[in-house]
Protein backbone atom coordinates (compact mmCIF):
# COMPACT_ATOMS: atom_id res chain seq x y z
CA UNK A 1 0.00 0.00 0.00
CA UNK A 2 1.24 3.55 -0.69
CA UNK A 3 2.17 5.55 2.38
CA UNK A 4 3.34 8.99 3.50
CA UNK A 5 6.57 9.68 5.36
CA UNK A 6 8.44 12.79 6.47
CA UNK A 7 12.17 13.09 7.10
CA UNK A 8 13.22 14.46 10.48
CA UNK A 9 15.52 17.45 10.33
CA UNK A 10 17.68 19.15 12.92
CA UNK A 11 17.17 16.24 15.27
CA UNK A 12 20.76 15.68 16.41
CA UNK A 13 21.01 12.73 18.78
CA UNK A 14 17.42 13.33 19.89
CA UNK A 15 16.10 11.64 16.77
CA UNK A 16 17.60 8.37 18.00
CA UNK A 17 16.01 8.75 21.43
CA UNK A 18 12.63 9.66 19.95
CA UNK A 19 12.77 6.69 17.58
CA UNK A 20 13.57 4.40 20.52
CA UNK A 21 10.35 5.09 22.43
CA UNK A 22 8.16 6.23 19.55
CA UNK A 23 7.44 2.82 18.04
CA UNK A 24 3.71 3.03 18.51
CA UNK A 25 0.65 1.96 16.54
CA UNK A 26 -0.53 5.56 16.30
CA UNK A 27 2.85 7.08 15.47
CA UNK A 28 6.33 5.81 14.84
CA UNK A 29 9.77 6.98 13.81
CA UNK A 30 11.83 4.55 11.80
CA UNK A 31 15.52 4.62 10.95
CA UNK A 32 16.74 4.05 7.41
CA UNK A 33 20.13 4.47 5.80
CA UNK A 34 19.14 8.01 4.78
CA UNK A 35 17.86 9.17 8.16
CA UNK A 36 14.84 9.05 10.45
CA UNK A 37 11.29 9.22 9.11
CA UNK A 38 7.98 9.96 10.77
CA UNK A 39 5.02 7.75 9.83
CA UNK A 40 1.49 7.36 11.13
CA UNK A 41 -1.72 5.58 10.11
CA UNK A 42 -3.37 8.98 10.56
CA UNK A 43 -1.47 10.28 7.55
CA UNK A 44 -2.95 7.59 5.31
CA UNK A 45 -6.46 9.05 5.69
CA UNK A 46 -5.25 12.28 4.05
CA UNK A 47 -4.90 13.02 0.35
CA UNK A 48 -3.02 16.32 0.26
CA UNK A 49 0.65 16.63 1.29
CA UNK A 50 -0.12 19.98 2.93
CA UNK A 51 -2.61 18.27 5.22
CA UNK A 52 -0.10 15.52 6.04
CA UNK A 53 2.54 18.09 6.91
CA UNK A 54 0.17 20.13 9.09
CA UNK A 55 -0.85 17.04 11.07
CA UNK A 56 2.78 15.93 11.35
CA UNK A 57 3.69 19.32 12.84
CA UNK A 58 1.08 18.76 15.57
CA UNK A 59 2.40 15.29 16.33
CA UNK A 60 6.03 16.47 16.41
CA UNK A 61 5.03 19.22 18.84
CA UNK A 62 3.47 16.59 21.10
CA UNK A 63 6.48 14.27 20.85
CA UNK A 64 8.87 17.13 21.60
CA UNK A 65 6.91 18.26 24.62
CA UNK A 66 6.54 14.78 26.08
CA UNK A 67 10.19 13.92 25.48
CA UNK A 68 11.30 17.23 27.01
CA UNK A 69 9.39 16.40 30.19
CA UNK A 70 10.82 12.89 30.39
CA UNK A 71 14.36 13.67 29.16
CA UNK A 72 15.76 17.00 30.44
CA UNK A 73 18.61 16.91 27.91
CA UNK A 74 16.28 16.37 24.94
CA UNK A 75 16.60 18.84 22.06
CA UNK A 76 13.49 19.31 19.89
CA UNK A 77 13.35 17.40 16.63
CA UNK A 78 11.99 19.05 13.52
CA UNK A 79 10.50 18.09 10.20
CA UNK A 80 12.39 18.48 6.95
CA UNK A 81 10.46 20.84 4.64
CA UNK A 82 9.01 18.07 2.49
CA UNK A 83 6.52 15.22 2.35
CA UNK A 84 7.26 11.93 0.59
CA UNK A 85 4.75 9.52 -0.92
CA UNK A 86 6.03 5.96 -1.34
CA UNK A 87 4.14 3.89 -3.92
CA UNK A 88 3.70 0.14 -4.15
CA UNK A 89 6.35 -0.18 -6.87
CA UNK A 90 8.87 1.61 -4.66
CA UNK A 91 8.78 4.87 -6.58
CA UNK A 92 8.62 8.13 -4.65
CA UNK A 93 7.00 11.50 -5.12
CA UNK A 94 8.29 14.43 -3.07
CA UNK A 95 6.56 17.71 -2.28
CA UNK A 96 8.94 20.42 -1.01
CA UNK A 97 7.75 23.35 1.10
CA UNK A 98 9.39 26.69 1.70
CA UNK A 99 10.79 26.45 5.22
CA UNK A 100 13.73 28.29 6.76
CA UNK A 101 16.54 27.04 8.96
CA UNK A 102 16.61 23.44 7.79
CA UNK A 103 19.33 21.45 9.52
CA UNK A 104 20.43 17.94 8.72
CA UNK A 105 20.27 15.46 11.59
CA UNK A 106 23.43 14.12 13.14
CA UNK A 107 23.47 10.35 12.87
CA UNK A 108 23.77 8.13 15.93
CA UNK A 109 22.84 4.48 16.28
CA UNK A 110 22.19 3.95 19.98
CA UNK A 111 19.58 5.77 22.06
CA UNK A 112 20.74 7.45 25.25
CA UNK A 113 20.57 5.68 28.59
CA UNK A 114 17.81 8.07 29.67
CA UNK A 115 15.74 7.28 26.57
CA UNK A 116 16.11 3.54 27.17
CA UNK A 117 14.49 4.01 30.57
CA UNK A 118 11.38 5.62 29.05
CA UNK A 119 8.38 3.35 28.65
CA UNK A 120 6.87 3.29 25.17
CA UNK A 121 3.52 2.57 26.80
CA UNK A 122 3.79 5.81 28.77
CA UNK A 123 4.66 7.80 25.64
CA UNK A 124 1.75 6.23 23.77
CA UNK A 125 -0.62 7.06 26.64
CA UNK A 126 0.54 10.68 26.78
CA UNK A 127 0.41 11.10 23.00
CA UNK A 128 -3.13 9.77 22.91
CA UNK A 129 -4.04 12.26 25.63
CA UNK A 130 -2.42 15.22 23.86
CA UNK A 131 -4.12 14.34 20.57
CA UNK A 132 -7.45 15.18 22.18
CA UNK A 133 -6.40 18.50 23.70
CA UNK A 134 -5.43 21.58 21.74
CA UNK A 135 -4.37 23.55 24.85
CA UNK A 136 -2.20 20.68 26.08
CA UNK A 137 -0.59 20.36 22.65
CA UNK A 138 0.13 24.11 22.65
CA UNK A 139 1.69 23.84 26.09
CA UNK A 140 3.88 20.90 25.05
CA UNK A 141 5.02 22.73 21.91
CA UNK A 142 5.99 25.84 23.86
CA UNK A 143 7.79 23.79 26.50
CA UNK A 144 9.81 21.85 23.94
CA UNK A 145 10.86 24.84 21.86
CA UNK A 146 11.14 27.68 24.40
CA UNK A 147 11.36 26.25 27.91
CA UNK A 148 14.35 28.47 28.68
CA UNK A 149 12.31 31.63 28.05
CA UNK A 150 10.25 33.35 30.74
CA UNK A 151 7.49 34.42 28.37
CA UNK A 152 6.91 30.87 27.13
CA UNK A 153 6.88 29.47 30.68
CA UNK A 154 4.31 32.11 31.63
CA UNK A 155 2.12 31.17 28.64
CA UNK A 156 2.22 27.50 29.66
CA UNK A 157 1.09 28.47 33.15
CA UNK A 158 -1.72 30.54 31.62
CA UNK A 159 -2.84 27.59 29.51
CA UNK A 160 -2.87 25.32 32.54
CA UNK A 161 -4.84 27.79 34.62
CA UNK A 162 -7.38 28.39 31.86
CA UNK A 163 -8.01 24.69 31.25
CA UNK A 164 -7.88 23.13 34.70
CA UNK A 165 -10.77 22.99 37.12
CA UNK A 166 -10.12 22.62 40.01
CA UNK A 167 -6.99 24.72 39.68
CA UNK A 168 -3.29 24.12 40.22
CA UNK A 169 -3.29 25.06 43.90
CA UNK A 170 -6.40 23.01 44.64
CA UNK A 171 -4.79 19.98 43.02
CA UNK A 172 -1.65 20.40 45.16
CA UNK A 173 0.69 20.75 42.19
CA UNK A 174 2.13 24.07 43.39
CA UNK A 175 1.52 26.42 46.28
CA UNK A 176 0.03 29.88 45.92
CA UNK A 177 3.32 31.36 47.13
CA UNK A 178 5.27 29.52 44.40
CA UNK A 179 2.89 30.72 41.70
CA UNK A 180 2.98 34.32 42.94
CA UNK A 181 6.78 34.35 43.05
CA UNK A 182 6.90 32.93 39.53
CA UNK A 183 4.46 35.41 38.00
CA UNK A 184 5.96 38.37 39.88
CA UNK A 185 9.47 37.44 38.75
CA UNK A 186 8.39 36.80 35.14
CA UNK A 187 6.69 40.21 34.98
CA UNK A 188 9.50 42.24 36.57
CA UNK A 189 12.27 43.76 34.48
CA UNK A 190 13.87 44.80 37.76
CA UNK A 191 14.20 41.09 38.58
CA UNK A 192 15.18 39.51 35.24
CA UNK A 193 15.94 42.39 32.87
CA UNK A 194 14.88 42.31 29.22
CA UNK A 195 13.55 38.76 29.52
CA UNK A 196 10.64 40.05 31.61
CA UNK A 197 7.14 40.31 30.19
CA UNK A 198 6.93 44.02 31.06
CA UNK A 199 9.24 47.01 30.90
CA UNK A 200 10.98 48.60 33.85
CA UNK A 201 8.82 50.50 36.27
CA UNK A 202 5.78 48.24 35.83
CA UNK A 203 6.55 45.58 38.45
CA UNK A 204 9.02 45.90 41.30
CA UNK A 205 11.33 42.97 41.89
CA UNK A 206 9.83 40.45 44.33
CA UNK A 207 11.49 40.13 47.72
CA UNK A 208 12.60 36.63 46.67
CA UNK A 209 12.81 36.37 42.90
CA UNK A 210 13.10 32.86 41.50
CA UNK A 211 15.77 31.72 39.07
CA UNK A 212 15.03 30.54 35.54
CA UNK A 213 15.94 26.99 36.60
CA UNK A 214 13.37 27.19 39.40
CA UNK A 215 10.80 28.49 36.93
CA UNK A 216 11.49 25.62 34.55
CA UNK A 217 11.17 23.12 37.41
CA UNK A 218 7.84 24.61 38.48
CA UNK A 219 6.35 24.61 34.99
CA UNK A 220 7.70 21.12 34.27
CA UNK A 221 6.00 19.85 37.43
CA UNK A 222 2.69 21.47 36.50
CA UNK A 223 2.83 20.28 32.89
CA UNK A 224 3.71 16.73 33.87
CA UNK A 225 0.89 16.60 36.40
CA UNK A 226 -1.49 18.05 33.83
CA UNK A 227 -0.82 15.39 31.21
CA UNK A 228 -0.72 12.57 33.81
CA UNK A 229 -4.04 13.71 35.26
CA UNK A 230 -5.60 14.07 31.80
CA UNK A 231 -4.37 10.59 30.84
CA UNK A 232 -5.90 9.11 33.99
CA UNK A 233 -9.21 10.85 33.32
CA UNK A 234 -9.21 9.57 29.74
CA UNK A 235 -8.64 5.98 30.87
CA UNK A 236 -11.43 6.22 33.45
CA UNK A 237 -13.89 7.62 30.92
CA UNK A 238 -13.11 4.86 28.42
CA UNK A 239 -13.29 2.03 30.96
CA UNK A 240 -16.35 -0.26 30.62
Amino acid sequence: MPYWQILLSGARASSVDAAHFCRLPILHIERTISGYYLRSPEFEALDKPEEVYALAEQRIAQINGIASILLPAFQPIELAPSVIRIFEDGKKKVWVFNREHERLPEFRLEPSTAAKSVSSALVEEWLATARNSGPLTDALRLFAMQRDEWAALYKILELARANLSPGIEERGWASGAELRRFTHTANSAEAIGDDARHSRGQFNSPSRAITLAEGVELVTRILRNWIEDAATATMKSSAP
